[in-house]
């Protein structure tokens, strides 16, 4: 089945009240051959994001309507793949049993570009220039891991 990734905007929703929406939604889940794999909550910008396998959105959206009638206000097809490289989890996590998900869907993501790159794949070749990026990308990942605030 396909994966979706919904938003609801939720104004005047705490941590507290999103999570036991998420429980009535798996409650409804299985009537409708849906599974809401996990969530999460931007207390700052009042979203909420879904991780649904869905046959489609219309079938994710009745869920919802049905379990407490927040419907999505969007919903996006996702690969599992990007939502975990991105978001770094697909399921609810172990502690989302006995207290709400603590974690916002907000990432920034950062793209460089190295200036003569195409005149250095050129000169070194294809071989050597992928592995050049390759020592790049982890030396900067090295210090970000050891100076950046906490992702």
């Amino acid at each position: 089945m396909p994966i979706f990734l919904d938003r609801h905007d939720m104004v005047e929703s705490s941590a507290e009240e999103v999570a036991k929406l998420h429980v009535k939604d798996l409650e409804a889940q299985g009537k409708y051959g849906v599974k809401f794999l996990t969530y999460w909550f931007d207390a700052e910008r009042r979203t909420t994001f879904c991780l649904v396998d869905s046959p489609d959105k219309e079938t994710a959206d009745k869920v919802h309507a049905e379990a407490h009638g927040h419907v999505a206000n969007q919903m996006i097809a996702v690969e599992l793949s990007a939502i975990e490289a991105f978001l770094g989890r697909i399921q609810d996590p172990p502690s989302a049993k006995t207290k709400p998900i603590d974690d916002s869907a907000f990432r920034a993501i950062m793209f460089t570009d190295m200036v003569g790159s195409t005149e250095m794949t050129a000169q070194l070749g294809d071989t050597m220039a992928v592995e050049l990026l390759r020592v790049m990308t982890r030396s900067f990942g090295d210090v970000w891991n050891t100076t950046a605030a906490p992702r």
